[in-house]
């Protein structure tokens, strides 16, 4: 039995949630000790113990002033050794992990790290030095887990690591009743960080050719795109709210929609898919990356169109928002069970458990 710290330094709400939803479910069924380290920043209520620690650290990637705050980076050192941890799985890449590993490790300390983007996305401004880090953290850890089957291969060649170090964890988070549509809407939900590899564009496409349909674009606009709020502003069937929302908001504009849409560019595996399907609402969007991991086999032909193709998407959209209310529930329902027998967090804290079982903790400590 080993002592076990969860660790995220990212203030993002969907990997904050991926801490606390596995610690939750963790302490239900692992006798041995677990704490978590996270950001204090959070846009949930916690009801946290005396094992939940916060630490003051800088925003990822984390080269800033704040990453030399020695003072908050020896409290996390305090607390690892007065736990006497024995093994680390950090849930999201950081500059501090770094140095977390380089440190802990000299005693003993075995490393699981997460990888969320194991091939990163062309073109954006940070692709490269996520490769440098991909690279690095694949040599350094004893397991790397990634969150699709169809990206472990290329990530194998692309870094030149042995096949047995890497493991697959599907996305995961806490399930929620079902909910179902109570009314026929021409409304369609577009959630999220809003980034360039995402294709916000490809919804002014969209709005343009479907005046009587309302496209929500809720999530904080990258920087990059900035110069697109005003285009986005033109069109009175689109509602952005250029924001973080907190979770009863969420809840919301989830459950206030018909189909979540990811008109994406290019992708790995999507935090928001997951979100969709356990608010009960099937996705719609391109077949990029490894988004077809995640959806329904009996429907990806339907809900997923040739990448690019905004006509065949756009009839696709409406053949669905067109369907009767009975139709869409039995979709809804579909996609809501497939989610939680494949991304519930019951599942990936047993996936996690039966991982752990199989690694050696150095018997000097």
């Amino acid at each position: 039995m080993y002592n076990i710290a969860l660790i995220s330094f990212s203030n993002n709400y969907d990997m904050q949630k991926y801490v606390f939803s596995l610690y939750e479910s963790l302490k239900e069924k692992y006798k041995g000790k677990i704490v978590t380290l996270t950001s204090q920043k959070t846009y949930f209520d916690i009801n946290y113990d005396d094992n939940n620690f916060f630490i003051n650290v800088p925003k990822r990637p984390g080269l800033e002033f704040k990453t030399f705050n020695f003072f908050e980076i020896k409290k996390i050192i305090k607390v690892l050794k007065s736990k006497r941890i024995d093994l680390i799985y950090f849930l999201s890449s950081h500059v501090w992990n770094i140095f977390l590993i380089n440190t802990l490790k000299k005693y003993g300390v075995k490393i699981i790290h997460s990888i969320h983007d194991p091939i990163p996305h062309e073109g954006e401004k940070d692709s490269n030095n996520v490769r440098i880090y991909n690279k690095y953290i694949s040599k350094k850890s004893d397991i790397v887990i990634l969150h699709s089957e169809k990206l472990k291969i290329p990530f194998i060649k692309t870094y030149s690591i042995s096949n047995t170090k890497v493991k697959v964890i599907p996305l995961w988070h806490e399930w929620k009743p079902f909910h179902k549509i109570e009314q026929n809407k021409n409304k369609v939900l577009f959630f999220g960080r809003i980034n360039p590899y995402k294709g916000v564009e490809n919804i002014i496409e969209l709005a343009k050719l479907n005046n009587n349909i309302i496209f929500d674009i809720v999530g904080k606009i990258s920087k990059k795109l900035e110069h697109l709020k005003i285009e986005l502003k033109k069109y009175k069937n689109i509602n952005l709210v250029d924001e973080y929302v907190d979770e009863y908001t969420m809840d919301k504009f989830f459950y206030d929609n018909q189909i979540t849409i990811l008109p994406y560019n290019s992708a790995t595996q999507s935090g928001v898919v997951v979100e969709s399907y356990r608010h009960s609402r099937p996705i719609i969007g391109f077949n990029v990356g490894a988004i077809s991991e995640q959806v329904p086999l009996e429907f990806r032909d339907f809900f997923l169109l040739e990448s690019g193709d905004i006509i065949a998407l756009n009839n696709t959209l409406k053949k669905y928002l067109n369907l009767s209310i009975k139709e869409k529930n039995y979709i809804c329902k579909a996609f809501y069970d497939y989610g939680f027998n494949k991304f519930s967090v019951l599942k990936a804290s047993e996936f996690f458990l039966q991982l752990i079982r199989n690694i050696e903790i150095d018997e000097r400590r």
